[in-house]
């Protein structure tokens, strides 16, 4: 963690660290799961070379967590890249330590060393002590959600945090919007073998998440873009604007309405300004169907489909 600290706000964006180490044996189960927890967010997630470093070397169980950390690293390639262009364009560093990106808060030095930010948007604190099940966490100023559960917190603040294996400490700035990938890929590049699902197998699939907290703009490594406004008022809209590069092109976004720069209330309608018009799910959001634009709303939570480019507003 501190290499990739270091290494990054010094022009290196790409560091990976060896999941599981590069020389000598095989770390114990436990070890290789937290260091997992850590690769899978950071820029790089790689396995160490050799069998006694491979999760199916170990049990299912820890295949099983392994592939679910996996999964969540590359749910967030579209992210990451945006980190990329963000290093090439202007130096910004992928990995940034605390006291670079808040240097007001005082008590984040004491934190440096095993917490980091992932870009803007991602606050991770990786377990690094044995046997532990929870950890000191500090999150800087701002309102930061959990990733696991959207429990709140409100920095600059300080706790212990629960962390069992899989689950490290993460947290999302409020407001952010994280361009991702659709669930169910097997990998990033072309492949023949049955029943591997790659991505261009779900081609034209785009997905994000998003923490309404003011405005935010994402775009994808096709030149896809969202951008949200968020009204100034209590009873003023959130308006999205999708713009797909080319046609046949299709957005779910799970958004969370609960912050709203503190504006309150859960969102009742969505109605669109331009496109095609959006009907409400019959039942929950996996009804929202394969194609046409829909919507679907649980309490503060709203779950689009915009099928096409698009324009729509959330009151």
């Amino acid at each position: 963690m501190i290499a990739a600290q270091t290494l990054a706000v010094s022009g290196f964006p790409l560091y990976g660290a060896d999941t599981g180490g590069y020389r000598g044996g095989g770390p114990t189960k436990e070890s290789l799961l937290r260091w997992a927890e850590h690769t899978a967010l950071s820029m790089v997630m790689q396995l160490g070379p050799g069998e006694d470093k491979y999760p199916w070397s170990y049990d299912a169980e820890t295949v099983t967590t392994y592939t679910a950390l996996a999964n969540l690293h590359q749910s967030i390639a579209p992210y990451l890249y945006s980190l990329l262009l963000d290093a090439e364009a202007s130096g910004t560093p992928t990995i940034r330590p605390l006291p670079l990106a808040y240097p007001d808060d005082g008590e984040s030095v004491a934190f440096a060393d095993t917490e980091y930010l992932l870009g803007p948007a991602l606050l991770v604190a990786p377990v690094v002590t044995q046997g532990a099940t929870s950890r000191a966490v500090h999150v800087p100023p701002g309102t930061w959600v959990s990733w696991w559960d959207g429990t709140k917190v409100v920095g600059p603040k300080t706790w212990t945090a629960k962390a069992p294996i899989g689950d490290p400490p993460l947290f999302v700035l409020g407001g952010s919007l994280l361009p991702t990938l659709p669930g169910g890929i097997d990998t990033l590049v072309s492949a023949s073998a049955a029943g591997t699902v790659s991505l261009d197998a779900k081609a034209g699939l785009d997905t994000a998440l998003a923490w309404v907290h003011g405005p935010a703009n994402a775009g994808w490594p096709d030149g896809s873009s969202l951008s949200i406004t968020d009204g100034a008022g209590a009873t003023e809209a959130v308006t999205l604007t999708w713009k797909p590069h080319g046609t046949g092109r299709t957005l779910t976004i799970t958004l969370d309405t609960s912050e709203r720069l503190g504006k309150g209330g859960d969102p009742t309608t969505v109605h669109a300004l331009s496109g095609a018009p959006v009907v409400k799910a019959a039942t929950d959001a996996a009804a929202l169907g394969a194609k046409g634009s829909a919507y679907h709303l649980t309490g503060a939570k709203a779950v689009l489909r915009l099928d096409g480019a698009s324009e729509v507003a959330i009151q």
